[in-house]
């Protein structure tokens, strides 16, 4: 499932890994991949990302691995 979340520009690195980190621990069967940042404004930016339950992952991962 693609995912949106809005952060404000300053910091934005440890905001982004602090969210990821978060994330992490609600959603243990989770995996979370970075897809893009896109500037909303100048003290706004969006970042789009992917949520993935992790046996659904691994599964197309092994697919992958396969072709």
């Amino acid at each position: 499932m693609i995912k949106f979340k809005e952060f404000l520009a300053p910091s934005i690195d440890a905001q982004i890994t602090d969210f990821f980190k978060d994330q992490a621990e609600k959603n243990p069967d989770d995996v979370f991949e970075y897809l893009d940042l896109v500037a909303i404004n100048n003290d706004r930016i969006m970042l789009i990302y992917r949520q993935t339950n992790k046996s659904v992952y691994q599964f197309k991962s092994l697919v992958k691995s396969v072709q």
